[in-house]
């Protein structure tokens, strides 16, 4: 986590100094743009620095309506400062996926945390990592791994490891969605982990009725979280074949950008197999195994 915009990070700052052109003017800092849309005198912050503007918007009256637009003004200025292809975009997206704060010993608790108190809605740290998901590249991340018969059993203890584990790797890519072929399993427990963390998810089953000879327990999670899926796609028409299942692999793989996978390392089986078309169709892989076991 990123709890301040000082020091190395001051560049996250409003106070930053980098030209922004905002409403047809210059000015020297987005506090300056931001200033000048607060009091709507645009041309009385032309050539002062982010210090300087801020002292002067104190003495200045708002505009009429200003606290309904404040955020979407901010929201503006930093898709102008961190614009794409910009040296300030590439140090955004460097940052990952860190969680940005703005502590603040000023008790700013709408734009920032008090770091007093701990207190604050964080509006701008919110606001500058929206605006680094929007530079980031789409990812969608595939699903591929074994059944429960290889990761240990149906307990609850199995369980709730997989899905602990499907959260940290879907929280470390921040895929825009997650496509999972809905087996028991890493599959089932990456469906649950997207419902946790509110991140749509793709049901792509092999074919209608996967789930009809699994345990009734299994079955009724299984038609609760097909109703929770952004999509469903049923990729091969008819009952259970090998064909469909391979088919199911490849459509997963064939619209994904990165596949996260659950493998023990054998070259033989479903996934297994499924790596291999990923290579084939140059699909980056992150085989979590090591992880599930550590």
């Amino acid at each position: 986590m990123i709890s301040s915009f000082k020091d190395s990070y001051s560049w996250l700052s409003n106070m930053h100094p980098c030209v922004i052109q905002y409403q047809g003017v210059l000015f020297l800092s987005l506090e300056t743009a931001y200033q000048a849309a607060k009091s709507g005198q645009w041309e009385l912050f032309v050539n002062l620095n982010g210090y300087q503007a801020k002292r002067l918007g104190r003495k200045l009256p708002l505009r009429e309506g200003w606290n309904d637009m404040r955020l979407d003004v901010m929201r503006e200025l930093l898709a102008l400062k961190f614009s794409p292809g910009t040296v300030l975009a590439a140090k955004l997206l460097a940052t990952g996926h860190q969680k940005l704060v703005e502590g603040n010993t000023w008790n700013d608790k709408f734009w920032g945390v008090c770091l007093r108190t701990g207190e604050g809605e964080n509006h701008l740290g919110r606001l500058l990592m929206e605006q680094r998901r929007n530079l980031m590249p789409v990812v969608t991340l595939g699903i591929t791994g074994h059944r429960p018969q290889k990761l240990g059993g149906f307990g609850t203890e199995v369980h709730v490891k997989l899905r602990k584990l499907a959260r940290k790797v879907i929280s470390h890519y921040g895929p825009g969605m997650v496509i999972t072929g809905m087996a028991l399993g890493w599959d089932m427990a990456v469906a649950q982990a997207c419902v946790d963390l509110d991140v749509p998810f793709t049901a792509a089953v092999p074919f209608k009725g996967q789930e009809s000879k699994w345990l009734n327990e299994s079955q009724v999670l299984y038609q609760e979280l097909l109703k929770q899926a952004a999509a469903i796609i049923v990729v091969s028409p008819g009952g259970y074949s090998a064909d469909a299942m391979y088919r199911r692999n490849e459509w997963i793989v064939d619209h994904s950008t990165i596949l996260a996978a659950l493998w023990d390392g054998q070259p033989n089986g479903g996934t297994y197999n499924c790596l291999q078309y990923a290579k084939t169709r140059k699909i980056q892989v992150v085989n979590c195994w090591k992880a599930y076991h550590t």
